[in-house]
């Protein structure tokens, strides 16, 4: 039977000869129990240096192994919270919506949690990727902004020994990011991590410290370098949706689909309904009397109305419908997976929120009305994605007829 005492002897020798056996498993460090209060601890630093740090002991620490496994703790309790960090970062940019606020965002955070001053995104607004999405033009620099743009020329300049991060750990007056005025002097040490997005070099972000060796060539990147890539993945997750939006589907006017989605719309989702054999059910409004603007000429007020007018559709409908505009006076609505209940019980709050809103218009109080139309599948006049367009359009005529009181197809 082994000698519990000179087991732990052997133990404590040899996590003493071996200080990086915790690197490889350190899912152990979780159930050690440390008896040693009084050893010191390491401090804690908050720098992107941390996941690298070597921690210089004397002899006589090297031999008190307690002492030693309360660094590893701590050190992988300091890697923990860089990562944490880290992936705050990554996770707020990759939910933005907005170039311009996702990387003041990322300034912002990495001055507050890595002790960095200097923070700037460069894009090559000439790259093959970005070719005619003309960034430059519709993202203005400012004289503190963290967005510049460069040539791309400069930026393969920049990366010319090879597509990875460049680290100096002293900058004096060669700087290539931090040169102008507004740095001079200030900054002392640099990080340049690539942004690659699709296989194409198309930025870098800077990273500047105002005291030397905050970065130096030694220092492993791989936390920062991962930032980068996600940061890249969001740049061009933003631009892609941005594109959409100003793609033909989209009614500039009122920022929700136009007439031209709606047959690839019906075809989809009618498919869908046949397959599955579920309903689906669409309704047609038209806004009365809105025709009564255009006659006066008084086109931006009828355009706020539309606006308006959208998003109480917006406001009434749930997430999985599909709001169109139609015409000049008139809104579909495809509903899936609806009955043609469900589809009235919509269109009920469609009327309540449009008839309890005061629009900008000079007759009738400021109140509008509208009429709607119905129609849902399966049902005996409705067996293809065209019938169902005929039959709410009908359904619509009629209400119209009626002056607004809703006729359903079934």
């Amino acid at each position: 039977m082994t000698d519990p005492i000179n087991f732990k002897k052997k133990v404590a020798l040899f996590l003493n000869e071996n200080p990086g056996f915790f690197n490889d498993y350190p899912e152990l460090l979780i159930k050690i129990k440390l008896h040693e209060p009084e050893d010191a601890t390491l401090s804690s630093l908050n720098s992107l240096n941390e996941p690298e740090q070597f921690v210089l002991r004397d002899q006589k620490d090297q031999k008190q192994t307690p002492s030693q496994l309360k660094s590893f703790i701590d050190l992988a309790r300091n890697n923990e919270r860089i990562h944490n960090r880290l992936y705050e970062i990554e996770r707020m940019a990759l939910t933005s919506t907005d170039l311009l606020t996702m990387i003041n965002q990322l300034k912002s955070k990495l001055i507050r949690y890595f002790e960095i001053q200097e923070v700037i995104v460069y894009l090559a607004d000439g790259s093959d990727l970005f070719v005619g999405k003309k960034l430059k033009a519709r993202f203005p620099e400012t004289i503190d902004g963290a967005l510049r743009f460069v040539e791309q020329t400069t930026l393969r300049e920049w990366f010319a020994q090879g597509v990875g991060p460049i680290m100096k750990s002293e900058v004096d007056q060669d700087s290539k990011v931090f040169g102008s005025k507004r740095f001079k002097d200030l900054v002392r040490s640099e990080v340049l991590l690539p942004i690659v997005v699709r296989g194409l070099l198309v930025g870098c972000l800077a990273l500047g410290c105002h005291t030397p060796n905050h970065f130096h060539p030694e220092l492993s990147s791989g936390f920062i370098s991962r930032m980068a890539g996600k940061i890249a993945i969001a740049i061009d997750n933003i631009l892609l949706v941005q594109e959409l939006k100003q793609r033909s589907f989209i009614d500039p006017q009122t920022g929700i689909y136009n007439h031209s989605y709606l047959s690839p719309l019906l075809v989809r989702e009618f498919d869908r309904a046949e397959r599955s054999g579920k309903n689906i059910s669409s309704i047609m409004m038209s806004i009365d009397y809105l025709e009564n603007l255009s006659h006066t000429g008084d086109e931006s007020t009828r355009n706020t109305v539309l606006i308006e007018v959208g998003n109480v559709l917006s406001g009434s409908c749930r997430l999985m419908d599909v709001i169109i505009r139609y015409d000049d006076t008139k809104f579909f609505v495809l509903l899936p997976e609806s009955t043609a209940r469900e589809a009235n019980n919509v269109g009920d709050r469609i009327q309540r929120g449009i008839e309890s809103q005061v629009f900008p218009i000079s007759f009738n109080g400021g109140k509008l009305t509208v009429s709607l139309g119905f129609a849902s599948y399966p049902s005996a006049l409705v067996k293809t994605h065209q019938d169902l367009v005929h039959c709410t359009f009908h359904s619509l005529s009629k209400a119209m007829a009626k002056n607004g009181i809703r006729a359903v197809v079934a």
